[in-house]
């Protein structure tokens, strides 16, 4: 009895029936599985893809920033290579000729130790694109973002150069100008600044090698930007999407 039973069973196996409806449910069931496979696929695709953007976008804000302070550094290097040059053309009549100098000139020079910014350096860019461990975790290449955080410490390091500058400039004026002031003519208050032992120090010796040593720091902090804008490849227009957002400026404080 059971093997008839067995055998009817086995033979509607066989039908033309059930292999259709075998067909139907097979059919169906692979198109699920497939279809909870790509949906799947897509949306972890999707989220990859919008975490890469947003590290993206992150290096090309943060290189944006460091771009500003190299045209930042550069306009001050600029500016302290013009004042130094104004000093030097008082220095360079000191002390024989010093009083044939005209009065342009040694006003050009009062004002380069008396005119400049001390700059409170902005550091909540760096802070906000360290801010996301997902700029970490999903970056194509964590060699770029210690390269990117290098650069931010560099533009540190060539701003204090900058402040130190100008800190001895204020030492200068600070020592002397006010009792040059006082002085009969402008020729001989330029006279009373330089021939203070101290100031002729920091004019000839120290602010001439530390102008220059700064000037190839801020040279060499622009070309590694430059370099590492290429290695990444953000291009030009990706920088400048954030020239239109909030910039946080350096703050100048007049000494």
């Amino acid at each position: 009895m059971s093997s008839i039973i067995f055998s009817k069973f086995f033979n509607s196996l066989k039908s033309p029936k059930f292999i259709s409806w075998l067909d139907r449910f097979t059919t169906a069931f692979a198109s699920t599985v497939l279809g909870i496979s790509i949906t799947l696929g897509v949306g972890y695709y999707k989220e990859n893809k919008a975490k890469e953007n947003f590290v993206r976008k992150n290096e090309a804000m943060a290189l944006h920033f460091i771009q500003q302070d190299v045209k930042d550094l550069e306009y001050e290097m600029d500016q302290l290579t013009d004042r130094m040059n104004q000093i030097n053309v008082t220095i360079g009549k000191f002390p024989d000729s010093i009083r044939t100098l005209s009065y342009e000139e040694c006003n050009n020079m009062i004002i380069a130790i008396n005119n400049y910014a001390y700059h409170v350096k902005d550091t909540y860019s760096a802070k906000v694109f360290n801010s996301s461990s997902d700029v970490w975790i999903y970056a194509n290449s964590l060699e770029d973002i210690a390269a990117i955080n290098n650069l931010f410490a560099f533009s540190d390091v060539c701003f204090q150069m900058v402040n130190d500058i100008n800190k001895d400039l204020a030492t200068v004026r600070d020592r002397s100008l006010t009792h040059a002031m006082g002085a009969p003519t402008i020729q001989q208050a330029v006279e009373y600044i330089i021939s203070d032992e101290d100031n002729y120090h920091i004019l000839t010796r120290k602010l001439p090698w530390f102008v220059n040593l700064a000037q190839q720091a801020v040279e060499s902090y622009s070309q590694t930007c430059e370099n590492i804008i290429k290695k990444i490849g953000i291009t030009q227009e990706e920088l400048d999407e954030y020239d239109s957002a909030i910039v946080l400026d350096d703050i100048h404080v007049t000494m």
